[in-house]
């Protein structure tokens, strides 16, 4: 889970918001989200008080963020230099875009080209109307 937020820290990035939410977990994860929270004020976590399932939890993140758009990253993830901004020019791109989806690609590898989506197992972003 470390190497998954340092890998989403290292993205350059601006107006970032990290939401980790720990849904009951037996091990460390609580520990690991506090302490990046704790050093970078971009980062908040949520616990929740009972085991809920991937559901709640992404539903509880969503609830919590501010930001325009939301990206589901998961604590075995890895993000690639650069993916954020590559998928903020996707969207530029293409504005009414509503899902992009990436693929799940064996290994790291130390930057991101234009293929920056082949570096996630799986990204949902959902622009929010309010």
């Amino acid at each position: 889970m470390a190497e998954c937020i340092q890998s989403i820290l290292k993205q350059n990035f601006k107006s970032l918001e990290i939401i980790l939410v720990d849904d009951c977990s037996i091990d460390k994860s609580r520990e690991i989200c506090d302490y990046f929270a704790e050093n970078n004020k971009n980062i908040k976590v949520i616990n929740h008080q009972k085991n809920c399932g991937v559901s709640v939890s992404r539903n509880t993140g969503i609830n919590a963020a501010s930001g325009q758009f939301i990206i589901f990253v998961d604590s075995d993830d890895y993000l690639f230099e650069g993916c954020l901004n590559g998928i903020a020019r996707l969207i530029e791109k293409n504005p009414v875009m509503d899902v992009i989806i990436g693929k799940y690609n064996e290994g790291h590898q130390n930057s991101c080209s234009n293929e920056c989506l082949t570096a996630l197992s799986l990204i949902v972003l959902i622009p929010i109307i309010s």
